[in-house]
């Protein structure tokens, strides 16, 4: 009966179940932080988008992504510019290929580099670069699912999404990722296209654009083989600094 429990049983009692709850929340608590803290990224969902190369046209900007001023150096970023209608250029095309496990790896075009996260972070930015091929390395692997007319482009390690600097929308607006808000900032068109042997800057040898031989006609009428070049402007070029008459490039169409 309550008359034999004194008050000071009460109180114990009281005092531990008060604090096995306290006890219990803070495990509880510990373990939330420990999950939303510690757990990694959640991968992206595998790809559905055809390999081949594409122009990368922003969805709010109707810009393309390219490799400034054509460069062909490894670590060079990347922005977006007013798109090439003659597309004569190639900085503004992108190879994208299956790794057989439904991600890709996107290579500019004229450099065969690839696009890769940046080990430098700027605040909640990080840079995307063109580096030197890596197979199976995870932050030159990326995710594109196209279900619409549009699609956002992920990496892999992070699960960031490509964005435009402050919703930039004119000409040299630098690229970055950032946490994925699905804003047209960070949707994009994939285009068809073809690389430009004739006057594009190719900067090596590849499997998608081989060195082709390049001869010319000398004033003797005798043809001269130059060696192999890598466009056809590079052949032209050969052919004038050895004062060839004429001039014949194999790749040309």
């Amino acid at each position: 009966m309550i008359d034999d429990i004194s008050v000071t049983d009460l109180e114990i009692g009281l005092y531990k179940r008060n604090a096995t709850l306290l006890g219990f929340g803070f495990l509880l608590l510990v373990s939330f932080v420990d999950r939303t803290h510690s757990s990694p990224p959640q991968k992206p969902a595998p790809g559905n988008v055809p390999e081949g190369m594409y122009t990368i046209v922003g969805e709010a900007s109707h810009r393309c992504i390219e490799v400034p001023n054509n460069s062909c150096a490894s670590g060079m970023g990347l922005q977006i510019f007013t798109c090439d209608a003659t597309q004569a250029s190639n900085n503004q095309k992108f190879i994208v290929k299956s790794d057989g496990a439904g991600y890709y790896t996107i290579s500019p075009a004229h450099s065969d580099l690839c696009l890769e996260i940046s080990s430098d972070k700027i605040g909640d930015r990080v840079p995307i670069v063109q580096t030197e091929c890596v197979a199976g390395k995870e932050s030159q692997k990326w995710a594109m699912s196209q279900y619409g007319v549009n699609l956002e482009i992920r990496d892999v390690g992070t699960n960031r999404c490509l964005d435009i600097l402050r919703k930039g929308k004119g000409d040299f607006a630098p690229i970055y990722m950032q946490t994925c808000a699905d804003g047209p900032n960070q949707r994009w068109r994939l285009q068809k296209t073809t690389v430009n042997v004739e006057q594009g800057v190719v900067c090596r040898e590849s499997a998608d654009h081989p060195a082709r031989e390049c001869a010319g006609m000398n004033d003797q009428q005798k043809e001269i083989h130059l060696g192999k070049t890598l466009t056809k402007a590079k052949c032209e070029e050969a052919c004038r600094v050895n004062k060839m008459v004429s001039c014949k490039w194999e790749g040309s169409k």
